[in-house]
């Protein structure tokens, strides 16, 4: 009897585990060509935000956890953004490093679906610094 009881609570936990993984919310990053970030920007008519990292970058990694892991920054990002990842550790990117002038990391940009820059931020944010960022960027944009 004690052997079903704890076999049925293991179980439970795990159904409990598993249920909770599916509702958990990530920030969706696309990491193809810019050609389909952009046509899927302007097919959903949003505003492009680019995170440009590098793989040995500590602050990088600190937006990586704590900010883009965070469940309204994931939230407002996905509803409102195209996101993409350009990861300057390989050097396929390194022709957007150049054309935008990218000396600090993290570097966070904004364009319109055409291209256009909107701004460009450097430096890690914490979650209140990275939600209003991108709410400013969202507003004048509206206008």
């Amino acid at each position: 009897m004690n052997y079903l009881i704890k076999t049925l609570l293991n179980i439970a936990l795990c159904c409990f585990a598993i249920i909770g993984n599916a509702q958990e919310i990530t920030l969706n990053f696309y990491y193809g060509e810019w050609k389909e970030v952009a046509d899927k920007a302007q097919n959903e008519n949003k505003i492009i935000f680019v995170d440009v990292y590098a793989d040995y970058c500590p602050p990088c990694k600190t937006m990586d956890k704590v900010v883009f892991s965070d469940r309204g920054v994931a939230t407002f990002q996905n509803e409102y953004f195209v996101n993409y990842k350009v990861n300057l550790s390989k050097s396929e990117f390194q022709y957007f490093q150049s054309l935008h002038n990218i000396s600090e990391l993290p570097s966070l940009l904004y364009f319109k679906p055409n291209g256009e820059l909107i701004r460009k931020e450097t430096g890690c944010k914490d979650i209140p610094e990275f939600l209003g960022m991108s709410k400013q960027v969202l507003l004048s944009q509206a206008e």
